[in-house]
């Protein structure tokens, strides 16, 4: 599904999204006018961060900075987390921001998404929770193995892996640290 709409990511999505772009069907972010490269200031002046000028140098291209962003933010969809409220983006959202909050609801009880809950509404804006488990469904596992004709199943984050066997017969079990040659 395209959008109207130009996706911002932040410098770690874009370096996970131009390693996987080989894999799946997703636009490199170093190549596309879709997709835009937001480097946060905490990763720019980050003493830890040892990759910082390949990526700089790699996703040049695609560079976005928050004033392009607030120029115009009714033309982008952002990767936004709560460090970027008053280190990028001065404590002031643009009018009408809108957030899909993904992750567990109660982290919004915490006191850096409270102020950006606060900074949502002073901009007019609002906070849209869309968070799913995370957690597949059996009856999904067994589709999806079935799907793919896995030749190995190798049953991961688990409390029953054993249970993998009820709907295949490759089920591989190792302990965490086992290595398994492919």
């Amino acid at each position: 599904m395209k959008s109207e709409k130009v996706f911002v990511a932040d410098a770690y999505t874009a370096f996970v999204m131009h390693l996987i772009a080989s894999e799946i069907p997703i636009p490199r972010p170093e190549s596309t006018q879709q997709v835009k490269v937001f480097f946060p200031r905490f990763y720019l002046e980050h003493k830890k961060v040892t990759w910082r000028k390949t990526l700089l140098s790699l996703m040049a291209p695609a560079r976005i900075e928050v004033e392009e962003i607030r120029s115009d933010p009714s033309k982008y969809v952002m990767l936004f987390r709560p460090s970027m409220l008053d280190s990028d983006f001065d404590g002031n959202l643009p009018s009408g921001s809108r957030c899909l909050y993904s992750r567990w609801s109660g982290y919004l009880e915490q006191k850096e998404w409270q102020i950006t809950k606060s900074k949502l509404a002073e901009a007019n804006g609002d906070l849209f929770e869309v968070h799913t488990s995370g957690h597949i469904y059996a009856d999904d596992i067994k589709t999806l193995v079935g799907a793919i004709k896995a030749k190995t199943v190798i049953p991961i984050h688990t409390f029953e892996a054993e249970k993998f066997s009820d709907f295949t017969p490759n089920v591989k079990l190792l302990n965490d640290g086992d290595a398994f040659q492919i």
